[in-house]
Order: C-alpha cells, then sequence, then structure tokens
C-alpha cells in the first residue's frame, strides 16, 4: 500500500510516514505522496511565511492550540484584537474566517513576544514533521504559486529528512498554486505510486 494526502492532508501523510514503523509496523507500506503539506507548524514563528497564508489560519491554529494545549495561554500571545477574533470564529464558517481578517496584520493580533514564546515553539515543534526519518521513500510535491501553504514549508520538511538519511525527494511545479498542483503533478504522482508498488527504488533528491 501507499499513503497519499494533500494539504492537511499531505500533513497527515508525512506523520504516517514518520509513525508507521512504530504505530503499525505490520503494515507493508511503499511510500508516500505528500503534497502542499501542513506539515511544518514552526514556520508560524519564522517572520518569512508567519503571514503568508493569512491572520485567518494563523488565529484558528491558536485557537485550536489552546484548545488542545492547557499550557498555551492566548493571553500571552494574543492582542485584544487577536482575542476578539478568537471569540468570534467559535461560530463562523472557514469562508467567513478568512474574508473577515482578509487584509489584517498579524502584528495587531500577537503580542511582540508570541512567536518565540518557549511553550508555543515546544507545540509547534512536536506538531510539525520532519523531526523523524520517515520508514519509506517520500515524494513531496508543491506548486511555487501556492497562496495557502507556503513553498518553502515543504522544502523545510525535505531538508529535515535528508538530514536524517531518509529516502525523500521533492518536485516543485511552476505556477501552480494550492490546488492547481494536484492536477499539474496527477501524472507525476501516479508515476511513483506505481514505481513503488512494482518494487522499483526510489531516488532520493537530497
Amino acid at each position: 500500500s501507499v499513503v497519499w494526502g494533500h494539504s492537511q492532508g499531505g500533513g497527515a501523510a508525512a506523520f504516517a510516514a514518520e509513525l508507521q514503523p512504530t504505530y503499525a509496523p505490520e503494515l507493508l507500506v511503499k511510500g508516500a505522496a505528500i503534497g502542499a503539506p501542513a506539515a511544518d507548524l514552526l514556520g508560524f514563528t519564522d517572520p518569512a511565511t508567519a503571514t503568508a497564508t493569512g491572520s485567518g489560519f494563523l488565529v484558528m491554529a491558536l485557537a485550536g492550540f489552546a484548545a488542545a494545549y492547557p499550557d498555551v495561554s492566548l493571553d500571552r500571545l494574543l492582542t485584544a484584537d487577536g482575542k476578539a477574533a478568537v471569540a468570534r470564529i467559535g461560530t463562523e464558517c472557514n469562508d467567513q474566517i478568512q474574508s473577515s481578517l482578509a487584509g489584517t496584520s498579524a502584528a495587531t493580533l500577537l503580542q511582540p513576544g508570541a512567536t518565540t514564546d518557549p511553550v508555543l515553539l515546544a507545540h509547534l515543534k512536536d506538531n510539525s514533521a520532519g523531526f523523524v526519518a520517515p520508514g519509506m521513500p517520500v515524494l513531496l510535491y508543491h506548486g511555487d504559486a501556492d497562496q495557502i501553504v507556503p513553498v518553502q514549508s515543504s522544502k523545510t520538511v525535505l531538508d529535515r529528512w535528508c538530514a536524517l538519511g531518509a529516502n525523500a525527494a521533492r518536485k516543485v511545479y511552476p505556477g501552480a498554486d494550492h490546488v492547481s498542483v494536484v492536477l499539474t503533478a496527477a501524472f507525476d504522482i501516479a508515476a511513483w505510486i506505481q514505481a513503488r508498488l512494482g518494487g522499483q527504488p526510489a531516488t532520493p533528491t537530497c
């Protein structure tokens, strides 16, 4: 079998590739195709990528971390505007959240020390891929015009895996965005999966 996921599913596929040897060693997984993965949450703290996906995702992510981890304090991380946004999104859908926060600077929502908060950083790292070598070959694919998941994030995950000696490859598609890359890359993904199922060795791009 193989694993294939895109966006949030790409993040899930990345973690499946890392966890399979210990979580489900009885399964024979021959590869994982990972598209535009939401897998490097540490990017939220990087000034180069922190606001690339928009303040809507940022606020939703922080609200989720506060719900999941009692030691994440929104009072410590968010301004009054940020806390008001968190209170509001509990009754809104994604499109409403993205629309209402479109153009809102993260600087107006985050406290000055939010991106260096050690508690938040620890949880972001725990929920980021790349710190455990996958138990099978992996293929990362991404469009360089992705407007939702910064293209650098898949490069970051690749570099981490390569440093661990993983069999990892990455292909970037010029002009493809977060959605169109699925169609653009479809033939390559299918060929890569067929090669893994056929027992052919994968070629890393580390």
